[in-house]
């Protein structure tokens, strides 16, 4: 009865454990998937402006300065392109 005992308390861990760490993987991916999400939108929002100058998230400031200044050599404004009505 005893070694029974033990085997439940085992496999119960397990279990617990393999719950933690499912909920661990998920909530990773989701975090990955909603990143990628605001990059791909950010990347559809430049495309739509055809601004050749855009940054995903996260960024560091050497690339915020280095697109600066690649605006300031280049002088090439973004173009703006009206949405069609009910869009």
């Amino acid at each position: 009865m005893t070694t029974r005992r033990t085997f439940e308390r085992t496999v119960l861990a397990g279990f617990g454990i393999l719950a933690v760490l499912l909920a661990l993987g998920m909530a990773f991916s989701i975090r990955r998937l909603a990143a990628e999400a605001n990059d791909q939108v950010a990347a559809f929002r430049a495309e739509e402006l055809k601004t050749p100058y855009f940054l995903g998230k996260p960024f560091r400031y050497e690339q915020v300065i280095a697109l600066v200044n690649r605006a300031l050599v280049e002088r090439v404004p973004p173009h703006h392109q009206p949405r069609a009505s009910g869009a």
